[in-house]
C-alpha cells in the first residue's frame, strides 16, 4: 500500500505540476489575449479616424474640384465674350478700313473733278478776256499727287489743312493768280 500511496502522491504531484503548467499557459494566454485584443482596438480606432479623415479629405477634393470646375466654366465663359467682342471688333475695324478707303477714292475723285472744273472754268474765264489757258506743267500733277496722298491721312487737323489747301488752290487757279 505504501507504494501504492507513493504512486498516488506522484501522480498527484504531477498532476498538481502539470495544473500549475496549464494554469500559468492560461494566465499567459489570457494576457496575450487581453493585449492582442487592446492592440486590436487601438487599431480599429486608428483605421475609423484614418477613414474619418479620407472621407473628409475625399469631401473636400470634391469641394475643390467643383470650385475649380465652375471657375473654368466662368474663365470659358468670359474667353469667348472676349474672341466674340474681338471678332466684332475687327469687323468693325475693317468697315471702318473700307470707308476709309472709299472716303479717300471719292476724295481724290472729286478731287479730279474740281481740278477739272477749275481748269474748264479759267479756260472759259481767260477766253472771255481773251486769253488762252496755258498748260500746267507735270510737276504740278505730282505735287497735287503728293498733297491728296499727305492730305488723306485720317486725322482732324489734317482733314481742316486739306480744306484750306483745296479752297486755297481753287480760289488761285479760279482767280488766275496761280503761277502754274
Amino acid at each position: 500500500m505504501e507504494l501504492e500511496l507513493e504512486e498516488s502522491k506522484r501522480v498527484a504531484e504531477d498532476s498538481k505540476r502539470r495544473l500549475n503548467a496549464l494554469i500559468y499557459i492560461a494566465d499567459d494566454l489570457e494576457k496575450r489575449l487581453e493585449s492582442e485584443a487592446g492592440l486590436r482596438l487601438v487599431l480599429e480606432e486608428e483605421m475609423e479616424t484614418m477613414r474619418a479623415d479620407s472621407l473628409q479629405k475625399e469631401h473636400d477634393l470634391h469641394h475643390v474640384i467643383e470650385t475649380m470646375e465652375q471657375k473654368l466654366q466662368s474663365k470659358q465663359l468670359q474667353e469667348n465674350k472676349l474672341t466674340d467682342q474681338l471678332v466684332r471688333l475687327e469687323r468693325e475695324l475693317y468697315r471702318m478700313h473700307q470707308k476709309k478707303h472709299e472716303i479717300v477714292k471719292e476724295i481724290r475723285r472729286q478731287e479730279a473733278q474740281d481740278r477739272a472744273d477749275g481748269a474748264s472754268a479759267i479756260e472759259i474765264i481767260r477766253a472771255q478776256a481773251g486769253k488762252q489757258a496755258e498748260p500746267r506743267p507735270k510737276n504740278e500733277l505730282q505735287d497735287e499727287a503728293m498733297a491728296v496722298a499727305y492730305f488723306s491721312q485720317p486725322t482732324p487737323a489734317l482733314a481742316e489743312e486739306q480744306g484750306r489747301f483745296r479752297t486755297t488752290q481753287f480760289l488761285a487757279q479760279f482767280l488766275g493768280l496761280s503761277d502754274k
